[in-house]
């Protein structure tokens, strides 16, 4: 069973990946371009992923799942973001 969730903020063009390492506790942050995420998470160890459940959240989940992933869309009411008002693409990631 995977080790690591990562959290991810999906948008249309930008997304913000958020990491903790579950033996070191670093946290990882890392703002990827569109084009970037499925070479960046095809060369990860298969770990969970957690996402807002918005638009494209079924596009992702899937191919996520290809890559050996597990999958975990958050409906609206359980994202917990951390500044409503300032919800930035960092604070949605945090939130999930």
């Amino acid at each position: 069973m995977e080790k690591t969730t990562i959290a991810i903020d999906i948008a249309k063009k930008v997304f913000q990946v958020h990491k903790v390492d579950p033996e070191t506790g670093e946290i990882t942050r890392k703002r990827l371009d569109r084009r970037e995420v499925a070479p960046y998470f095809a060369q990860l160890k298969p770990c969970g992923i957690a996402m807002e459940a918005c638009g494209t959240a079924q596009h992702w989940a899937r191919l996520f799942r290809t890559q050996g992933h597990n999958v975990k869309l958050i409906s609206l009411p359980g994202v917990n973001y951390l500044d409503v008002w300032a919800s930035t693409i960092l604070t949605g990631a945090v939130g999930v």
